[in-house]
């Protein structure tokens, strides 16, 4: 997936998604203003979820959600392109531009309906010739490649903005 997206406006959103594992609504809600690319390091702090019919941001659902996360190399480079092409969507409005500093904006600037961010998942799954899968089994897939990697419970279940480690070790790791 990664290699087969690399360079795209996909690219960067499947990185948060298979390596720092970020919930739907948290990469939807991702601001440039969270996000270090000089350090190497994102802040997790705000949502977008749907309140009142409208996208909105909102809170995290627990203090551990509230999180930094050290950014891959690979990750890094993903989005450092990525900005450069939200550049692009920002020209390409002619002034229309709606300025919500969102990480993966529609063509707009405002904020990617769940829905589509769904859709482009499963069309990336498809190209790649793999199986339909939940968005949310990214996050799995994230926890399983860091203790592959030799990082601890503790710590993923941290990096996941997990409650406890219990949920991480049970639910998460295969």
């Amino acid at each position: 997936l990664l290699k087969t997206y690399e360079g795209t406006y996909l690219s960067a959103r499947l990185h948060m998604a298979l390596i720092c594992g970020l919930r739907q609504g948290e990469a939807l809600g991702l601001r440039w203003q969270d996000v270090d690319l000089e350090t190497g390091l994102i802040q997790i702090r705000t949502q977008i979820q749907i309140i009142d019919g409208k996208q909105s941001f909102s809170s995290l659902k627990t203090e551990r959600s509230r999180r930094s996360l050290v950014l891959t190399e690979s990750t890094r480079n993903a989005l450092l392109i990525h900005r450069n092409l939200v550049e692009e969507m920002f020209v390409k409005t002619d002034g229309d531009w709606q300025d919500w500093d969102l990480v993966f904006p529609r063509n707009n600037g405002t904020p990617r309906s769940a829905q589509t961010d769904y859709d482009d998942w499963q069309k990336a799954l498809k190209l790649c010739g793999i199986a339909p899968k939940r968005l949310h089994d990214a996050r799995h897939t994230a926890a399983t490649l860091m203790y592959s990697q030799g990082i601890g419970i503790e710590t993923i279940s941290r990096s996941l903005g997990h409650s406890s480690s219990a949920i991480t070790s049970r639910l998460y790791v295969h």
